[in-house]
């Protein structure tokens, strides 16, 4: 191939079709769940889950979410429906179909804290 025949394309640019070739959620669902996470879970659950719990992935339509010990897990786990009802109004419908809650202590953010019972 010769100088003349590369063509640079920016990421931005390839990023939409690589995701659909992965079977992975459009950029603005990615942007949506991974950066307006606190902001989603805070005013649903509050700011202490949303500090102890992180997502971490989307599989097959399915978030998969880390907490910071098994109590924030099963306190999100019991919520999920109002996090997903939530995240498909800022998604524009894009539905995920559940929460797959990991236990991860090293992973939190926040307090890592039990919540209160």
């Amino acid at each position: 191939m010769s100088s003349s025949e590369y063509h640079p394309v920016r990421i931005g640019e390839l990023l939409p079709s690589l995701l659909k070739r992965l079977g992975k959620p459009p950029v603005p669902v990615l942007q949506a769940v991974f950066g307006k996470w606190h902001e989603i879970v805070g005013e649903t659950l509050g700011d202490e889950i949303a500090q102890n719990c992180t997502p971490v992935a989307i599989e097959s339509d399915k978030l998969i979410v880390s907490a910071s010990n098994s109590a924030w897990a099963d306190e999100l786990r019991w919520n999920q429906a109002q996090v997903l009802e939530k995240l498909s109004e800022i998604t524009k419908g894009h539905h995920l179909k559940g929460l797959i809650m990991r236990v991860e202590p090293h992973r939190g953010s926040g307090a890592k804290t039990p919540p209160p019972r």
